[in-house]
């Protein structure tokens, strides 16, 4: 890992909860994989960590407007945070030891206060890109996790991110591009890049646990053509979502067998609108929420179907609303169901599903949801209720330095593990 040199985050208050971050150098064969601690940014301050993913640069330090913060890092690897002031910020990269006058890549990048971002180090010795890429740290709702996909890699192509099979949520990746933040449930996926051109697999993860109110950047880095190809994932813990968060998923069945009908396709939860209010004063809030599923449409309405939202889902009090799938679609080809709670007759909200636009073998869901239940509602009964796998991580102690290759599948990789969280609030990085 690269060495804090100054401005560490060891022992100051951020206004984020603490962002682990496990970079995965993942191939066929067994590599290295580095945890490591990362803090978010407080509000006057920029967090900024660097991914160094650039396979033929050696060692690296880097320089921020002319002074030395992080040494020796190695590839692939990624830093501790630095605390960063409001404004325009020049990044230099050296080889380890040498001069700034004598940076292999530099570039010129504005943060704002209160955000974090990556700093990457990408493409090859004869091409460096030092990127910049912002951080959606924002509320997730419970039972959900955010992903994106950066391809960091100049050879092999674009990309295609594919999440336990199915079609790709990211097609074709060019590089060194990043996508959107996607939101999706969490729990136990398989992950796959596929060369968009020739559907071959070039890196895959089997068994990725994605965790509830994290947030996961995967980088491809390195190259094909020498077999540096890795990936690195850096997994931030975002914002818990206010209270009144949902939970929604699209179920195989109706809603009156709900309690044991399969989730086929998580929803992301309606939030309500947070602002100043427009217009006509005291009106009920409305929560929203818009998911591009990768389920056709025709494929939804051809079978028993039914969407569920679950009101307060981290709530001893979660209600749920659930409406069948049909009906009559609209002049727009739109189909519009309506959400009701089990025995009443009030209307609780809607769903409004589409093909989509954009991907013939995609539907766009837009659910809409009133703030509170007429009625006051019933409460989920837990046998009733759809459970959101939580998996939880294993901490290391915190003088642990590495733990041994893990024994089984020689797919598995070995861990190294850094874990700063647990060190003594003066200590700085070595």
């Amino acid at each position: 890992m690269g060495y804090l040199i100054g401005r560490s985050l060891v022992g100051r208050r951020w206004c984020c909860a603490s962002l682990a971050i496990l970079a995965l150098a993942l191939m066929s064969a067994a590599m290295p994989t580095n945890v490591i601690a990362q803090e978010g940014a407080a509000s006057d301050e920029a967090g900024v960590l660097m991914v160094h993913g650039a396979a033929d640069a050696g060692e690296v330090d880097l320089y921020v407007d002319g002074s030395l913060e992080v040494s020796g890092m190695s590839y692939p690897s990624v830093s501790d945070t630095l605390a960063l002031p409001d404004g325009d910020h020049e990044f230099a990269v050296v080889p380890t030891g040498a001069a700034v006058e004598e940076a292999i890549a530099s570039t010129t990048l504005p943060l704002a206060a209160g955000e974090t971002y990556h700093v990457a180090l990408l493409g090859l010795v004869a091409d460096l890109q030092v990127n910049v890429y912002p951080v959606d740290l924002g509320p997730i709702a419970p039972g959900q996790s955010r992903i994106r996909l950066i391809n960091g890699s100049p050879d092999a192509g674009p990309l295609d991110l594919l999440l336990s099979g199915g079609d790709p949520l990211f097609p074709s990746v060019a590089f060194p591009s990043e996508t959107d933040h996607a939101e999706i449930g969490a729990g136990t996926i398989d992950i796959e890049l596929l060369a968009t051109d020739s559907e071959t697999v070039v890196l895959a993860n089997a068994e990725t646990e994605l965790v509830t109110g994290t947030v996961y950047n995967l980088y491809a880095v390195g190259q094909l053509a020498d077999d540096s190809l890795r990936l690195i994932q850096v997994a931030s813990s975002g914002e818990t979502a206010a209270s009144g968060a949902s939970e929604a998923a699209i179920l195989g069945g109706t809603c009156a067998g709900s309690g044991e009908a399969d989730v086929v396709a998580q929803l992301n939860g309606p939030l309500s609108a947070s602002g100043d209010s427009l217009g006509t004063a005291d009106l009920p809030p409305v929560a929203s929420s818009f998911t591009a599923v990768g389920l056709a449409f025709d494929e939804i309405i051809a079978a028993e179907h039914a969407v569920r939202v679950t009101r307060d889902a981290a709530e001893s009090s979660a209600t749920a609303v659930c409406g069948e799938i049909g009906g009559v679609l609209t002049e727009t080809g739109s189909l519009v169901i309506a959400l009701r709670e089990a025995n009443q007759r009030d209307l609780a909200g809607m769903a409004i599903l589409a093909p989509s636009a954009l991907e013939p073998d995609a539907t766009d869901v837009t659910l809409l949801l009133t703030a509170e239940p007429p009625g006051g509602g019933s409460t989920v009964a837990a046998d009733t209720a759809e459970a959101t796998p939580e998996p939880t991580a294993t901490e290391p102690a915190a003088d642990e330095a590495e733990a041994g290759t893990l024994e089984g599948d020689d797919s598995v990789p070995e861990i190294v593990v850094i874990d700063n969280r647990d060190r003594d609030s003066d200590t700085e990085a070595p």
